[in-house]
């Protein structure tokens, strides 16, 4: 395995049962077994994600706000409860249809 590897999730550090070490980040990366928390850097590479996040508070016909958020330019989400049941709003058809 070529070193450092990049990963995309925070890593930790894991000894399995057998006894081998491994850096845990999104998958298992074999590492020698004296490896510590300090010496990870030479193993693997955080690249810490980047999000452009874009919110509108939206109020709906019962007086409630909401805030629809836009990820990258191409995700939309609510905090309404609709949302977390269907994953689609009317609240998020408001911003999309404002935004065209």
């Amino acid at each position: 395995m070529k070193y450092p590897v990049k990963v995309y999730m925070n890593p930790g550090l894991t000894r399995a049962a057998s006894g081998q070490t491994y850096i845990i980040a999104g998958c298992m990366i074999p590492v020698p077994s004296d490896t510590t928390w300090d010496d990870m850097s030479k193993y693997v590479t955080y690249v810490k994600s980047e999000y452009d996040i874009k919110s509108w508070k939206v109020t709906s016909s019962s007086g409630s706000t909401y805030t629809v958020s836009r990820i990258n330019s191409d995700k939309l989400t609510c905090t309404c409860p609709g949302f977390k049941f269907r994953q689609k709003c009317k609240h998020t058809d408001k911003v999309s249809n404002e935004s065209r």
